[in-house]
């Protein structure tokens, strides 16, 4: 395989594949699969951060129990409750938290961005008004 030397794209002229297409020592070497500490995608703070960081929410995820917070959202907050729902499943599973009592009734004033309400999980409650 080779790379074509004549892209026009901006984005694609400045990939280098030669790790991927020489077969040498280089590709032999899989450091570059390992994870990183940090994501390299981070959207640093985002809604949901206000979420998490807030005691109630952090005092359910020891011991499940009901969380309500109104929120005021708009078009540029993506994605929200997917973090959210990321973090509780990955400490409860897709159903435990609901099982053990849990429930979380967020409320959002405003316009939702893209994705909004995305991976939500069961007794995950969201209501947009706006």
């Amino acid at each position: 395989m080779k790379q074509k030397d004549n892209l026009v794209l901006n984005k694609a002229s400045a990939l280098d594949l030669s790790f991927i297409l020489d077969h040498d020592e280089t590709f032999q070497n899989q450091d570059f699969l390992k994870l990183r500490e940090t994501s390299a995608h981070s959207n640093g703070w985002v809604l949901d951060s206000e979420i998490m960081d807030d005691k109630a929410f952090q005092a359910i995820m020891e011991k499940p129990g009901k969380y309500q917070k109104e929120l005021i959202i708009n078009n540029p907050n993506r994605s929200v409750c997917a973090r959210v729902a990321g973090t509780v499943a990955d400490k409860f599973g897709d159903k435990g938290f609901q099982e053990q009592g849990g429930e979380l009734n967020l409320d959002f004033v405003g316009s939702g961005g893209q994705s909004f309400g995305a991976f939500i999980i069961p007794s995950m409650n969201v209501t947009l008004r706006g």
